[in-house]
């Protein structure tokens, strides 16, 4: 997964709704709330934090009160939390903490998490490799309704790689991605499709 995708995925994977702006007194107050065990006001300085929601954007600090926010309870906030550490724009790169904010949050069955907790498998970043784990995680991230998971799951069919190579499960795959607004599952898909008709016109 390279940087850019991942800023992009930083950008829409936003699923929480606490991201009001605060003023400075409403903000040390919000701080002191979180730092006493109130998750969902550490979610709202984190998403404030994240967006510049009224205040000024600090990724430090989006990633300070979203990894707590995670590590309480709050599981929408692990894939943003572990995608700023893992990026380290702006905030110390740390891919061992990235990986743990996405265990927590894969464990949860967020998919998301477990897309990107795959990726960390396949290359060895922040966890020991482990390429067979890494399909597995892509494989749940699909189930759980991540249309790149399919993708990433789809590819590893079509290669026969860890697995029996299956150009029919690829194409269930990569149109199930696709069906869901996946564009590299419609491009995969399309290519297949392409070369089957080659195949039989010769």
């Amino acid at each position: 997964m390279n940087k850019i995708l991942l800023i992009i995925m930083l950008i829409i994977v936003i699923e929480t709704s606490l991201s009001a702006g605060f003023t400075s007194s409403q903000l040390k107050k919000a701080k002191e709330a979180c730092y006493t065990g109130n998750t969902q006001m550490c979610s709202a300085l984190g998403n404030a934090y994240l967006r510049g929601a009224k205040m000024k954007q600090n990724y430090k600090m989006a990633g300070k009160f979203l990894s707590r926010s995670c590590n309480g309870g709050e599981i929408n906030d692990c894939t943003n939390a572990g995608i700023l550490y893992e990026v380290g724009e702006d905030i110390k790169k740390d891919d061992l903490k990235a990986s743990k904010m996405y265990i927590i949050g894969c464990n949860k069955n967020l998919a998301s998490s477990c897309y990107n907790l795959a990726a960390l498998y396949n290359e060895g970043r922040g966890v020991t490799k482990n390429q067979r784990k890494s399909m597995l995680l892509f494989e749940k991230s699909c189930t759980k309704g991540m249309s790149q998971g399919c993708t990433a799951l789809g590819a590893i069919y079509q290669q026969g790689f860890l697995i029996k190579k299956n150009i029919n499960k690829a194409n269930e795959l990569f149109k199930r991605a696709c069906d869901s607004g996946d564009a590299q599952g419609c491009k995969m898909l399309k290519l297949n499709q392409e070369l089957l008709e080659l195949e039989l016109n010769q």
